[in-house]
């Protein structure tokens, strides 16, 4: 999955970003510099690349915030999709 989630913020970002480099508690706001715009653009990535729609409802920036949440609430709706 970090691997996955380095692809998709490396083509946000539009430089190279690896799994090693991205820590789990590395905030993607403050330390990535996604700014609203690229914010929606890894949404719909992520959810590309993971075969996943994020629903409205349960959106919650608090997931987005570091990878290690985002890795938490991304498992989720994995489940979800494949229980």
């Amino acid at each position: 999955m970090k691997e996955t989630l380095a692809l998709v913020l490396s083509e946000v970002l539009n430089t190279p970003v690896t799994a090693e480099t991205l820590r789990g508690d590395a905030d993607l706001i403050t330390e990535w510099g996604l700014n609203s715009l690229d914010m929606m653009q890894f949404i719909l990535k992520a959810e590309n690349a993971f075969k996943i729609t994020i629903d409205i409802e349960r959106f919650d920036l608090n997931n987005f915030k570091d990878l290690s949440q985002l890795q938490a609430f991304l498992h989720t709706c994995l489940a979800e999709v494949n229980p």
